[in-house]
């Protein structure tokens, strides 16, 4: 039971990360390596959230915007292969991604073409 919760719980960490990141995305203009410099003249460079098997990052080029994320020992979280390591909020990503627990229970972030995810506990088809 401590495993479905803790298993739960990172699901939702994830999908928070993922908020985050689409609103940074959406509401920001600035330059990648200068954050108090507004750019309006060109479109931002997108973020994506890099996947390691135990950690994921938000990131904008080679800039880290928010610190590794690493699961709990035992943990790991792998994607399908229609869906890189790098989920990229420029472009819509059709797939999911997998978070296993140690004891071998499983959460999806399952993500859609028009770029809506979700967390869920089954398999998608």
């Amino acid at each position: 039971m401590v495993d479905a919760v803790r298993l739960d719980y990172e699901m939702k960490n994830f999908l928070s990360t993922l908020d985050f990141a689409k609103s940074l995305n959406k509401n920001s203009s600035f330059l990648p390596e200068i954050f108090n410099k507004v750019n309006f003249g060109e479109k931002p460079n997108p973020l994506q959230i890099n996947l390691n098997v135990t950690e994921y990052r938000i990131k904008r080029n080679d800039l880290t915007i928010q610190e590794p994320h690493k699961l709990p020992e035992g943990f790991f979280i792998t994607s399908n292969k229609s869906l890189t390591n790098q989920i990229n909020f420029s472009s819509s990503n059709d797939g999911h991604v997998t978070l296993t627990s140690r004891m071998g229970n499983n959460r999806y972030i399952i993500f859609n073409t028009v770029g809506r995810w979700r967390g869920d506990i089954t398999a998608p088809k």
